[in-house]
Parts: C-alpha cells; structure tokens; sequence
C-alpha cells in the first residue's frame, strides 16, 4: 500500500482530534498532499478513534479515488478539501473538525475575535465565520474560499471550523489554538471582558 507512514499520521492525528472533543461520532476530517496530484483523506462515516491505514483513502487531484477495491467512500467533504489544498502553494494538511467552543461560534453565525490573544494574529490570521447561502457543499466552498487566501483558519456557519498548514501536523495545531481562542474568548466574555 502507496503513502504508509502519511496514513499512519492521518489516524494518529484523527485520534488526537477523537480524543480531544472536536471529531464526535464520525464527524471531521484530515487530508493532506501525498504527491503532487495526489491527496490521502480520512473516510466518511468512519470514527475518528477507529481509523487504521487501510481505511485512508487515496485519490487524485480531482477526488477520484484510485485505491482499488478500497471499501471506504472518501469523505463527504471531499471538495471542501481539494479547494483548501489548492487554494495556496504550500499547503500541505487541511483539517476540519467541531472543536465545541469554535463551533459554537459557528452555530451563532460570529467571526471569532482573534485579537483577544496577543500570538492568534500573526500564527493564524483572523478568524472570520464564512456564512453559506445553503448547506449544500458547493455553497460552502464558495463562502470558505475567500477567506483562505491568507488565513490559516475559518468558522463556517452551522459547520465547525477549517484550518491549513504546509503539513497535516500543522493544520491540526492550528485547530487546537483556535479551539483555544474560543474557549477562551468565550471565558472572558462572561467575565465581561468582550466589548
């Protein structure tokens, strides 16, 4: 089997995000660029606590799967991530995951406000929550896409989060800060430190 040790990271990662909250039951997924026209992406419908190697699906830069007799269907937001690694040279992860505070930003439609911590800026940009006209997927490509050509993050309203990086590492670092700045947005908000 092609890409072994980048399939052994996207379950390593996808167990950290299980572990950690922002990939419940089957939801989230990783992708990252294995060769130039070719991306390894988790499956849909499969826990991310329960992922083995052979679950990794490997497709082309259009998402056409080209693992033969691979039972497992690519991830349903399969689009979604081809956009985010071609959107930018050098990215080389994606993740996206329902880390619960960051989502909750989502759900109430809110950019997160990625000036409160003085690191958030310069490591992940601003965090703006893109706002689809419809839930359909190619709806939420277009409303995600503009907000990526410089940023490392974005909220997608009623969805969760999205974050890059040059590696799969990177993009999930990322989402753990900016799961980090909504939890503590959120702290500080009920503290009355939000204006």
């Amino acid at each position: 089997m092609k890409f072994m040790p980048e399939r052994r990271l996207l379950c390593a990662l996808g167990k950290k995000l299980w572990e950690r909250g922002f990939a419940p039951a089957a939801d989230g997924t990783l992708s990252l660029r294995a060769a130039p026209d070719r991306i390894l992406l988790t499956p849909d419908g499969v826990s991310k606590s329960a992922l083995t190697p052979d679950m990794i699906v490997l497709v082309d830069d259009q998402g056409e799967p080209l693992d033969e007799g691979c039972p497992w269907p690519p991830s349903s937001e399969i689009a979604l991530h081809l956009m985010c690694l071609q959107i930018r040279a050098g990215i080389g992860g994606v993740c996206s995951a329902r880390p619960p505070a960051a989502t909750a930003y989502a759900a109430a439609r809110r950019d997160l406000p990625a000036r409160l911590l003085e690191e958030v800026p310069p490591l992940l940009g601003p965090i703006p929550c893109a706002q689809p006209v419809s839930l359909e997927i190619e709806d939420r490509v277009k409303a995600v896409r503009p907000h990526l050509l410089t940023g490392k993050g974005v909220l997608l309203a009623q969805y969760g989060a999205i974050t890059l990086g040059r590696t799969p590492e990177e993009a999930y670092e990322a989402m753990e800060r900016l799961e980090h700045t909504a939890l503590v947005s959120l702290y500080a908000g009920l503290l009355g430190g939000l204006s």
